[in-house]
Order: structure tokens, then sequence, then C-alpha cells
């Protein structure tokens, strides 16, 4: 049997890291829960786009089926190892993508000290 404790707690990755993000830069930004707030949003719509990209191309250009039908139990636990994969990569393309927009988005809200 296939763990798919990587594949359910994919969804939930952006939160984790928009949370750490904000206890981090706490004190160095002028407005920590707006901050926390944009962060979150913003990781969840990269999640969203890196996702949907990641099923759209291939059937844009003409590769994999939207439907495919699992008829042996080899190749469920096939499916489900990919999915596992595929949730994996798609978390460090989402932290890849969102640790520099973090990082800018921090810079547009640190405090000012004179």
């Amino acid at each position: 049997m296939v763990n798919m404790l990587p594949s359910m707690l994919a969804p939930f990755l952006p939160v984790v890291w928009a949370g750490i993000a904000a206890a981090i830069w706490w004190r160095h930004v002028s407005s920590p829960w707006l901050f926390a707030i944009t962060a979150l949003l913003t990781l969840l719509g990269f999640q969203v786009l890196v996702s949907f990209l990641w099923d759209f191309l291939p059937q844009a250009f003409g590769s994999g089926y939207i439907l495919e039908s699992m008829t042996t139990e080899a190749q469920m636990q096939r499916h489900l190892e990919e999915s596992n994969r595929t949730a994996l990569i798609q978390a460090a393309i989402v932290l890849l993508i969102g640790f520099p927009f973090l990082w800018w988005l921090k810079s547009g809200f640190a405090t000012q000290s004179a």
C-alpha cells in the first residue's frame, strides 16, 4: 500500500510556508498581519497556477489523457506513487517561485528605521 500523506498534505504547504515566513520576519515588517495574509494568498495562487499548468500542458500538446482507467492493482499503485511524486515536485516548484517573492514582499513591507 502506498502512503498518500504527501498528496494529502501538499495543499496545506503554502499555509505552513507563509506562517514560517511571517514568524521569521514578524518584527521586520511594518504590517505583519497584512504581510502574512498577502504571503498566504500569493503562495496559494502560485500553487493553483503550478497545479493547473502541470495538468493542462500535457493535454494541450497531445500527450496524456484527462480520464484514465485503472484496471489492475499494479496500475493503481503506480498511479498513487506518481501522484505522490507529483505533489512533492509541485511543492518544490511553489517553494522555488515563492521564496524570492516572499523576500521581495518582506522588503516592501520593511519597517522604516530612522
